[in-house]
């Protein structure tokens, strides 16, 4: 299980100040550029400038801590992996980040390893050897592993299930492992992701914890 943290409670409030008045709504976007909303104050514009989505991976350290708090291995196995390209003394920014086939294998072979060694004991949230006790399985590991609820709306759980019925050929266990294989392998574990929001638009709920959690702790959010 996680380590022990101190429960986080955080206040953050951006304010800034370029004119009186109040800003309407941003209302779409002209000519592929940002629309420019007036202060009925006194004139000034302020324009509001979309954030693309941003995708950082998971650097070698976070690897290790975020396969430690989801599984409690203790094997270091990020260290197999090529060192982490820095920018400005920081080694997660996505500008630097770029993956050969070599590192894709190894994420691969990893994730397999990981899989096939894993204590299932302690990973399986309920005792029955059915497909309703993988699939519970499989919401708890997958929420933790992605930082996020896994999606509807593109069927992840079904996927997942799909995965856990081909291994199940070789018995229950064998199923969970390969669906392991499968989250340890997919770019939603190996990447952070955060999606496209307006300028003034802050960042929450899971994309958010994630964010302070690995800015702190260098590890996947409780």
């Amino acid at each position: 299980m996680s380590p022990a943290r101190p429960l986080l409670s955080l206040l953050l409030a951006t304010t800034t100040v370029a004119c009186n008045g109040f800003i309407g709504d941003l209302i779409g976007s002209k000519g592929g550029k940002p629309r420019t909303v007036l202060s009925p104050v006194d004139g000034c514009e302020v324009t509001a400038q979309p954030k693309g989505a941003v995708l950082r991976g998971l650097t070698r350290e976070e690897y290790n801590h975020t396969v430690r708090d989801l599984l409690g291995v203790t094997t270091r196995p990020a260290d197999r992996f090529p060192a982490d390209a820095k920018l400005n003394g920081f080694e997660n920014m996505s500008a630097t980040q770029s993956v050969t086939l070599a590192q894709s294998d190894l994420y691969e072979r990893v994730g397999e390893d990981l899989a096939g060694t894993v204590d299932l004991a302690r990973l399986k949230p309920c005792a029955e050897q059915t497909e309703a006790c993988a699939k519970n399985f499989i919401e708890v590991i997958g929420r933790r592993a992605f930082r996020r609820a896994l999606e509807a709306s593109t069927n992840e759980v079904e996927g997942l299930l799909s995965v856990f019925r081909v291994g199940q050929v070789d018995g229950f266990d064998a199923g969970l492992r390969m669906v392991l294989r499968a989250i340890l392998q997919s770019g939603s574990f190996l990447y952070r992701a955060e999606g496209a929001r307006q300028e003034a638009e802050q960042v929450k709920g899971y994309e958010m914890a994630s964010r302070l959690s690995y800015f702190l702790w260098g590890t996947m959010p409780d």
